[in-house]
């Protein structure tokens, strides 16, 4: 089902009376747009948005990486720099956070926010290789 699919049937649901909560995750560097998102969730009348950032534990990387280094090759360093290091993964997603809370506030649209829960575990391995 596509984005718009889905936006479409939110709309319908919540013209029904049926309230819809939105899932914006996972929230990815360069590709995720929160403006675009909270603006086209308002429009379909979704009434809370959630939003989790990318899990790399368990080797959900090895897929992403193969699709980053196949289309989009020029984002791949960038991404892993982000997402396998705790203090650039702690930085973006402390600086995603306020863009999703701006979001929230403009389109008045609750949020509610889960960022860095998967990687704690791995983030805390590596502790003492990244101090």
């Amino acid at each position: 089902m596509t984005i718009k699919q889905r936006l479409d049937a939110a709309q319908k649901l919540t013209q029904s009376g049926i309230p819809v909560l939105a899932m914006m995750g996972p929230y990815w560097p360069f590709f995720t747009e929160p403006e675009q998102l909270f603006k086209e969730f308002k429009k379909a009348g979704v009434s809370h948005v959630f939003s989790e950032s990318f899990n790399t534990v368990g080797g959900n990387w090895t897929g992403v990486e193969k699709i980053l280094r196949k289309h989009y090759p020029k984002l791949f360093l960038p991404m892993e720099r982000i997402m396998l290091n705790k203090k650039n993964f702690d930085i973006f997603y402390s600086e995603a956070v306020k863009k999703i809370k701006a979001a929230s506030k403009k389109y008045d649209i609750p949020i509610t926010v889960y960022f860095g829960s998967g990687h704690a575990g791995k983030f805390q391995e590596n502790k003492n290789a990244e101090d």
